[in-house]
């Protein structure tokens, strides 16, 4: 079975566990069966750090991104001050020296120089992207050491809410084997594969020792 047959099945489960709504519901909220769900207090707790660090994290991008764009304003108005500058010089018949005492008169820019639309959008979209993420990152960081705060005065909140984590985990493998097994039934009998001999002899070790077969005693040497 090649990774192209791996990744067509892992995506034929996924897409019969997204049509599950059942497991979908779980899946986007969490909503366990009753006996495993969490408190209230312990909801709030989770909701309350969720929404301290998506607002830090999106403070510090749009910080950093207001930044950058006026990083960028002010390079660009750098930039078209300088053209402007040397076009008065070239105007005036200024002249260049050189370190040998070489002098030249300014006749020509080099486009390089020339202020475009193609390098201001550039300039633009690097440094207003450069500073959102770097601002992003920045909150994230901190929202992360805010919410540690948070969830450090209510240690028992957290081990509970750890404990929920874990329960999740399971249930959703679980979701997803259950759904990988039926899809692999039903692709079994569409191909004409028996699948029951597999199955007794795929129990391996745990099937030893068999039941009319006792395991041997060895003697003891102490």
């Amino acid at each position: 079975m090649g990774f192209k047959d791996i990744t067509e099945f892992m995506l034929a489960v996924a897409s019969r566990v997204g049509q599950d709504l059942k497991a979908s519901r779980q899946m986007t909220v969490f909503d366990l069966d009753p006996p495993l769900n969490l408190p209230t207090q312990d909801r709030m707790l989770m909701t309350e750090a969720r929404l301290k660090g998506k607002k830090y994290t999106q403070n510090g991008a749009m910080i950093g991104l207001c930044l950058g764009v006026g990083y960028a304003i002010f390079t660009i108005r750098r930039r078209g001050l300088a053209f402007r500058n040397l076009r008065a010089m070239q105007g005036s018949g200024a002249t260049v020296r050189f370190a040998d005492g070489r002098e030249e008169l300014i006749t020509n820019i080099a486009p390089a120089v020339r202020p475009s639309f193609t390098r201001n959008a550039i300039t633009f979209g690097a440094l207003g992207v450069g500073g959102y993420m770097l601002g992003g990152i920045v909150g994230g960081s901190y929202a992360g050491k805010v919410s540690r705060e948070l969830l450090e005065k209510h240690p028992d909140s957290v081990k509970r809410i750890r404990a929920w984590e874990r329960r999740v985990v399971v249930k959703l493998i679980g979701t997803y084997y259950k759904h990988a097994e039926e899809l692999d039934a039903e692709m079994s009998e569409k191909e004409g594969v028996d699948t029951s001999s597999n199955e007794e002899n795929s129990r391996g070790l745990d099937s030893w020792p068999p039941p009319d077969n006792p395991p041997p005693e060895f003697p003891r040497s102490f």
